[in-house]
């Protein structure tokens, strides 16, 4: 296993506008910045070799060992926040880039911000903001990937207790593959502009998890429903038909899953 200064001086140097933290052990990465953000607006980057307390979308419980890779990002966008749609998209696109460079296994994306592997769930993404005006916008981008923890998870909404997917990628090859995926998101937060996932729609299409067509449960809080994948809009949202109405949700509170195995 990598040492803290193993990574964090190769960072730095590759990274001098970047204020960068690693732990050996940590709550949260994210939580760490949104409170660096508190003091400090500036961009900075956040890794923890091993993270007690993950959380994920709605505040999800992300569970984590030293094996696995779990860090954060403190990224400025010279957007409104109310115009940011599809940025989570694109930090999973980017982030499935960079991990082919590295891999030979082939990765999907779930919206809004999952990463799978062969129908199970190999890593995730939660992008909060931590400050904003009427011109820009700060985010915290956290991103965990399962790099071999085994442990059965229950879905909080199917009910069902799966092993995750693995993401096999070597010691030797992490430090190259965490500088990429940190190039790439300064590359998308100082490029990121309205409607700048369009350009990227056709790249996200190859990797969708979901084929146009296929049978999903949508949950939406307390319910769920039965209806067909019809894809993402120009601005990265969901668009599905339910009941012989195409509906359209931008919200993470949205969950889908396939209709026959049901994985997460």
């Amino acid at each position: 296993m990598l040492l803290v200064d193993q990574i964090k001086i190769p960072l730095q140097k590759a990274f001098p506008e970047l204020a960068v933290f690693c732990f050996s052990e940590l709550q949260s990465t994210s939580g760490y910045l949104k409170r660096y953000a508190q003091s400090h607006l500036s961009p900075a980057f956040c890794l923890a070799l091993s993270q007690t307390s993950g959380y994920g979308q709605q505040s999800r419980v992300w569970k984590s060992d030293c094996s696995s890779l779990t860090f954060s990002t403190l990224l400025h966008l010279a957007t409104p926040l109310h115009q940011i749609d599809g940025f989570t998209q694109l930090i999973a696109l980017k982030l499935i880039e960079s991990l082919s460079e590295y891999s030979d296994q082939s990765f999907k994306i779930k919206w809004p911000n999952d990463i799978y592997v062969d129908h199970k769930k190999a890593g995730g993404i939660l992008v909060e903001c931590v400050a904003y005006s009427e011109t820009d916008c700060w985010l915290v981008v956290g991103i965990g990937l399962n790099n071999g923890l085994k442990e059965w998870i229950q879905d909080a909404l199917t009910e069902r207790a799966v092993v995750p997917n693995s993401i096999e990628l070597g010691e030797e090859n992490k430090i190259k593959f965490l500088m990429d995926v940190i190039n790439r998101q300064l590359v998308l937060a100082k490029g990121f502009e309205i409607g700048y996932f369009k350009r990227y729609l056709v790249n996200y299409n190859l990797v969708d998890y979901f084929n146009a067509g296929e049978s999903v449960i949508v949950y939406d809080k307390a319910t769920k429903k039965s209806g067909f994948y019809k894809g993402l809009t120009d601005n990265g949202e969901l668009l599905v038909t339910l009941e012989g109405q195409l509906c359209q949700f931008r919200s993470g509170a949205i969950s889908i899953r396939p209709m026959e195995h049901n994985n997460d």
